[in-house]
């Protein structure tokens, strides 16, 4: 694969995913991460950090039990 710097970067994302069949927004990243890993995608990407999560505002109201968000940064061609 190509230096770093030649590639493309992706940042993806990803919020209010929570469901009560499915599951958080932490796991849906999980599943997300593991699908590309196995694809013929994931070989081609080089992950540039762990996925980010960032917690929202707890004392809103009307909010999923863990209120946060998550990014996922990557390169590739």
């Amino acid at each position: 694969m190509e230096d770093l710097k030649d590639l493309q970067e992706l940042h993806i994302g990803v919020d209010d995913l929570d469901t009560f069949g499915w599951g958080c927004t932490t796991y849906y990243i999980y599943r997300l991460l593991k699908e590309i890993r196995r694809s013929s995608v994931g070989s081609r990407l080089r992950y540039l950090s762990y996925p980010l999560l960032t917690r929202l505002n707890p004392a809103i109201p009307l909010r999923t039990r863990g209120n946060g968000a998550l990014s996922i940064h990557v390169a590739g061609e």
